[in-house]
């Protein structure tokens, strides 16, 4: 929002303010009085809710600000190909072995990571996520100087493949000792993606005869070429990286010819190499990729811990009218109310061998819910070299507060499925429930209290019934509102919404009250004579009606959580070695 917008906003405000200050002023008797004071009131909501309209489009117009607002984002020209080829070559970031280590991890890697842990701490906007990388390097790719005999030399080893566009947050790379690990800038992550690429495909052509100097056939360089094109060009709005060009890349390193049929050796080395360095590109042209050099163990297993911060999509309340969805969604955040439920992406599980997701607890809540999406056309593939189809499972709902998803020989997903795990929370008893419910029956006593007493005198003397009646909005404001945690998943929304009830009931008596004791003849029977507990007032029964509504609401759902989390925690499990006395 810039300087005239910010004034003009100013401005408005301005306005707006001094029109509701003139409308504040009422003339009149006491009865006429009341009745401008509720129509100004009616005109007050009306103004505020056209100050928004109006302040909308610029506020608008802020919240759709582009996170890139430097003018467009340049590309890499096409006289930097060759610079770029030649800086990666001159460096040689990298040797043969690990070369076809490096593309093995990016193309197939559960052949190089065995396990991969991802946990997930719940903040109040954001999440931690650490993924625990177990790995283990054959002895084939070790580049130290006595070959596969000696003690591993380090190597770079890819970690996350985040796609082009994508802004990592506080990332942090550590080893299994905690000490942090080197990680790559972009441009040694693009020099090292080139020399791979370059040292496949030399591989690919070895034994050809129309080879120059650096080992590669006319076709190769042009493959090459176009390759290292896809892989510096940023993913922008105005450039897009499409799947076609991805795919004719490909196409042009898997038609490279083979070499001649008398080395046969070459035929089976060039056929692999051209496999990795199609599936290679593939990858590394649409996705950045975050290297750390890393020293396996003498047996050629490392871990690494790679931490960073999400911030996930908001899912406003879901209505089933959806021209309320935004305003509802807007009243819950407004409450206070967080989510009770979180969805994550399990995009690793298929880079590993066995996969485990575990989301951390939050005091005050369980898993209530757990349940897979979008995965059965996945589990029914076999990943490469697998001896059974993926086998899934969650941990037993027990009461707890840790969420854990467990698979192992998880395939790449299905085309038309993206595989995620959702957990949904509710609060470990006692919780905001039933602080709602407390104060909706306590509400609930004082409107059929008062509004009983009313039906005898209209006017006791005192303006105590008032005070009392104003004691449950007091209460809900206490209890609810003014409790700000700094938590992800926190206070249901129907806690929430209930206690903004009980408030906005308790406010409306007393308001009641006070007019039936100001105003000669307020107020209007019930017909036929009837009564509502007790209550013969039409406007009293309809309060205690939303009061009664209210405090059913509530106290079913308080007394259904309850009985779920009892349960769930008291579910019996063979073997347990643990157990606890309630």
């Amino acid at each position: 929002m810039n300087q005239q917008e910010k004034a003009r906003r100013r401005r408005v405000i301005i306005v707006v303010i001094a029109l509701l200050i003139i409308g504040m002023v009422g003339y009149g008797t006491l009865v006429d009085t009341w009745v401008s004071a509720v129509v100004r009131a009616l005109l007050l909501i009306i103004m505020v809710l056209l100050l928004f309209l109006v302040l909308k489009p610029m506020d608008q117009k802020a919240c759709t600000m582009r996170p890139t607002p430097f003018g467009e984002v340049h590309q890499v020209g096409d006289d930097q190909i060759e610079e770029a080829q030649k800086n990666a070559g001159t460096l040689q970031l990298v040797d043969l072995r690990q070369a076809k280590l490096f593309a093995l991890a990016i193309t197939a890697p559960s052949d190089v990571r065995k396990r991969v842990v991802d946990s997930y701490s719940l903040g109040e906007r954001s999440v931690r996520q650490t993924a625990t990388i177990e790995a283990f390097v054959r002895k084939q790719f070790n580049g130290g100087s006595n070959g596969s005999n000696s003690s591993f030399a380090p190597v770079l080893f890819p970690i996350l493949t985040p796609p082009k566009g994508r802004l990592l947050d506080n990332l942090e790379v550590v080893g299994s000792d905690g000490e942090a690990l080197p990680v790559l800038t972009y441009r040694e992550s693009v020099y090292v993606a080139i020399s791979v690429l370059r040292l496949l495909l030399t591989s690919a052509c070895k034994g050809q005869i129309d080879v120059d100097a650096a080992g590669m056939t006319p076709a190769a360089l042009k493959a090459e070429r176009n390759a290292v094109k896809l892989i510096i060009t940023r993913n922008t709005q105005s450039k897009k990286i499409s799947a076609e060009d991805i795919r004719k890349v490909r196409v042009e390193i898997q038609a490279l010819s083979d070499p001649p049929q008398q080395a046969q050796g070459s035929v089976k080395a060039a056929t692999l190499a051209r496999k990795l360095a199609a599936g290679f590109v593939e990858k590394v042209a649409a996705h950045y990729v975050i290297i750390a050099s890393v020293k396996p163990g003498d047996d050629g297993r490392f871990v690494i811990r790679a931490s960073q911060t999400l911030i996930p999509d908001l899912q406003l309340q879901p209505t089933k009218f959806k021209w309320l969805h935004k305003s509802v969604g807007s009243i819950t955040v407004a409450l206070g109310s967080r989510p009770v439920d979180i969805t994550i992406d399990i995009e690793n599980a298929s880079t590993c061998q066995s996969y485990h997701l575990r989301v951390e607890g939050v005091d005050g809540m369980y898993v209530a819910e757990q349940e897979a999406i979008e995965i059965s056309e996945t589990l029914d593939k076999w990943a490469d070299g697998a001896p059974t189809k993926p086998h899934p499972r969650f941990q037993k709902r027990l009461g707890q507060a840790e969420g854990h998803f467990y698979v192992r020989y998880f395939p790449q997903p299905a085309q038309n499925e993206r595989p995620r795990i959702r957990f949904r929370y509710s609060e470990t008893p006692p919780g905001s429930l039933l602080r709602g419910a407390v104060t909706s029956a306590a509400c609930l006593f004082l409107v059929w209290l008062i509004g009983a007493i009313t039906n005898f005198n209209t006017d006791p003397g005192t303006d105590a019934p008032a005070v009392l009646l104003a004691f449950p909005a007091v209460a809900a404001t206490w209890l609810g509102f003014d409790r700000r945690g700094g938590r992800l998943v926190e206070g249901t929304f129907e806690a929430r919404r209930g206690l903004l009830y009980s408030a906005l009931i308790s406010i409306g008596a007393a308001g009641l009250f006070m007019a039936h004791k100001q105003i000669d003849n307020f107020g209007t029977p019930l017909p036929w004579s009837a009564n509502l507990l007790g209550v013969q007032d039409l406007y009293w029964a309809m309060l205690l009606l939303f009061a009664i509504a209210n405090f059913i609401n509530l106290g079913y759902k308080c007394m259904v959580d309850t009985w779920e989390y009892c349960e769930l925690a008291g579910r019996p499990q063979v073997g347990n070695p643990i157990a606890r006395r309630g």
